[in-house]
């Protein structure tokens, strides 16, 4: 289910399609139906005490800044770094709602769980391993 998660681009609808997935799986786990789980009035916390599976997002969320700090502080020029420095040059983007961009959905993330904005810009954060652990530790507990 959460196989190269680290690379998603987060936008509403794919974070409920996990949500959705993931109650199915649980209560598979569990071995509980839909109906029975409407009849019982159960909802998706007692089934996850039941099956003690971990939220998906926030373990999807914790894989995300993990990558994002390990990208940024590799220093052998790989295009994986150079592509999250790369700013295109003549291109502009199109009219209308820009799409969500990786490092877009990694700063929404960010300022969500925080509630405000971080100080310093988060590559830079990244690149102190120390200071990334406790932003990774601080979103994800």
């Amino acid at each position: 289910l959460t196989y190269g998660s680290e690379t998603w681009t987060f936008t509403k609808a794919l974070s409920e399609r996990v949500r959705i997935t993931h109650a199915a799986l649980e209560r598979k786990l569990v071995g509980i139906t839909l109906t029975e789980q409407r009849e019982k009035d159960l909802h998706r916390e007692d089934i996850r005490k039941m099956s003690q599976v971990k939220d998906p997002l926030v373990f999807i969320t914790k894989r995300k800044l993990g990558w994002a700090g390990h990208v940024m502080r590799r220093n052998d020029n790989r295009w994986t770094t150079l592509l999250q420095e790369w700013i295109p040059r003549n291109e502009k983007r199109p009219v209308g709602r820009p799409p969500m961009r990786w490092a877009d959905s990694l700063k929404k993330e960010i300022s969500v769980r925080q509630g405000t904005q971080l100080i310093e810009p988060w590559s830079t954060i990244a690149k102190d391993r120390k200071k990334w652990i406790a932003v990774i530790r601080a979103h994800t507990n």
